[in-house]
């Protein structure tokens, strides 16, 4: 205890910080027992590429995933003796292309893809968490014909309105639907991820998309699949992780059962707002909760790989949740001093991608210092907000700098929003425009 089964690196994903290493260290710094490394699979068209990948050749992006295949199973040897490593991939569903590019490489991994979280995170071949515009265009997709010159006047009626969200949920659970059909995968990944942008949405007011949501959780539940607990809706403003509570139920009627998952993007983020998961499964009725293991080479799970669900023995009375609490006053030293270094390396940024890329690392690294932690070693959180806007200083003059650089017009979608840090002493810098970050 704790584990995660859902995370990533800067070696081998573009939007992520760290090396892969990195990643483990930290895990095994904070005593975790198991741990998943799972890279997204390559995108396999131009057009499906994030910002930070444009450019990359695709055949630079597959064989990136091979050289992560490679040293994940190295590092999974290396550090056997303190940490179990789990060798996954997050899946991708963008067009039927990428479940074809899956199933072969699945084929010819021979073995060394050990599990797979199953996420969506496009519909109509949009992404729905990238940024709030871009989930705004997808959801334009599923409304009606552009207005004519005689009603574009006429703003749209809240049935027009209902009915959009309504059929853009369905398709995001119908997306989902196939791809647990065809891969089973282990492990559910951020199941609601379709309203990350509608937080109060309640699927009770969307019958179609309800019925799918049950429809979903039972053939997972039915077939052994996990759902995680992710903790990385905390760091995009909900107050719940992913599933919302109103999913939670329906998972625990149908008899689904739940793994942890920080969806960690770099060693900054390895168990980041771990803190909060232990009241929210009280709020929601988690009770229980498994992790994935591997069994002997004579046994296969539904999918014909070889990890299968534990049960963890009394999840919550676990030591990590009250050492966690505990050494709260060296973890807050460590963060300032942490945040004072990455001030300094702010002074001559390279372009706007590498400083915004930064300043995100330090942000995160923030959330993970609640505020009664600061006032325990005496700092409080008017003194963090202090150290915040001294960095924020540093961080828009580097930006200002960088404005006139050659890779401005590339990295323009990486944007400060100076004026957040103001506000918050949580989320001081805005992040990129990257789901992950």
């Amino acid at each position: 205890m704790p584990q995660s089964h859902h995370s990533h690196s800067g070696q081998f994903c573009k939007h992520a910080t760290g090396t892969l290493e990195d990643v483990v260290l930290e895990a095994i710094r904070q005593r975790f027992d198991t741990f998943g490394l799972t890279e997204h699979v390559p995108r396999y068209r131009p057009q499906d590429l994030y910002p930070e990948e444009e450019g990359i050749p695709l055949d630079t992006l597959r064989a990136q995933f091979d050289a992560f295949l490679i040293e994940a199973h190295r590092l999974k040897m290396k550090y056997a003796d303190q940490i179990t490593l789990l060798v996954g991939l997050e899946t991708e569903f963008i067009t039927q292309t990428d479940m074809d590019e899956l199933d072969a490489l699945l084929a010819a991994s021979g073995g060394r893809v050990e599990y797979l979280v199953g996420s969506v995170h496009h519909v109509r071949g949009i992404p729905i968490d990238f940024d709030q515009d871009t989930f705004l265009k997808c959801l334009d997709s599923f409304r009606s014909p552009a207005p004519t010159a005689l009603t574009q006047s006429t703003p749209a009626s809240t049935s027009e309105e209902h009915d959009a969200m309504e059929t853009f949920l369905c398709a995001y659970f119908d997306a989902q639907h196939e791809l647990m059909r065809c891969f089973h995968p282990e492990v559910i990944g951020h199941f609601d991820l379709c309203r990350l942008y509608r937080p109060a949405l309640r699927f009770a007011d969307y019958p179609a998309a309800l019925a799918l949501i049950r429809r979903n959780v039972r053939f997972a539940a039915t077939y052994g699949a996990l759902f995680e607990l992710n903790a990385a809706a905390f760091r995009k403003g909900w107050d719940a992780a992913y599933p919302g509570a109103d999913i939670v139920e329906i998972i625990l009627q149908e008899g689904g059962r739940f793994v942890l998952s920080d969806d960690s993007h770099g060693p900054h983020a390895v168990g980041l707002n771990y803190h909060r998961i232990p009241e929210y499964a009280r709020r929601v009725g988690i009770a229980e909760l498994w992790a994935l293991e591997r069994q002997s080479d004579t046994g296969l799970n539904a999918a014909g790989r070889r990890l299968v669900p534990r049960r963890i023995t009394s999840p919550w009375e676990h030591p990590f949740w009250t050492r966690e609490r505990g050494t709260s006053e060296r973890y807050a030293r460590k963060t300032t001093t942490w945040m004072a270094m990455r001030a300094h390396a702010f002074a001559v940024p390279t372009n706007r991608k590498s400083v915004a890329v930064a300043v995100d690392a330090l942000a995160h690294v923030l959330n993970q210092v609640s505020s009664s932690s600061c006032a325990a070693v005496g700092l409080h959180a008017g003194s963090m907000v202090k150290h915040l806007r001294m960095n924020a200083r540093v961080a828009r003059k580097s930006l200002h700098t960088a404005s006139s650089s050659p890779d401005d017009a590339s990295d323009a979608s990486y944007e400060y929003n100076a004026s957040q840090t103001e506000r918050s002493s949580e989320a001081a810098f805005a992040v990129p425009k990257h789901p992950a970050l």
